[in-house]
């Protein structure tokens, strides 16, 4: 699993992990884009494969979610459907400053 993986970074409602929390609600305009792909057959339904191949870590198919402003990684994703990805150093930046305010906040007394 990777430090940015759902689990890692997400709190979770009903056993579900929150990727619409306020954290990450502004991902998409504090992160820039970096390409824009047409989804294939193969992505359909696939958003780990799509994120490992654009993003470099599997467990990052969340953000392709959030990014776009999407909810369900099945029945959202579609073939011929265009998704940005947001650009992977930027992200990770992103990520890793999010992760720091989340770790301050849960330990701060």
């Amino acid at each position: 699993m990777s430090r940015f993986s759902i689990s890692s970074l997400m709190t979770t409602t009903n056993g579900y992990p929150d990727i619409w929390s306020a954290k990450f609600a502004n991902m998409r305009y504090n992160v820039a884009s970096y390409v824009s792909v047409t989804i294939q057959s193969g992505f359909e339904a696939n958003l780990p494969a799509l994120a490992d191949q654009y993003l470099g870590d599997q467990d990052l198919w969340w953000v392709i979610l959030q990014y776009n402003g999407l909810m369900d990684p099945i029945n959202d994703i579609r073939v011929g459907q265009v998704l940005n990805m947001p650009d992977r150093t930027a992200l990770i930046s992103y990520l890793e400053r999010q992760s720091s305010v989340l770790t301050k906040s849960r330990f701060q007394i």
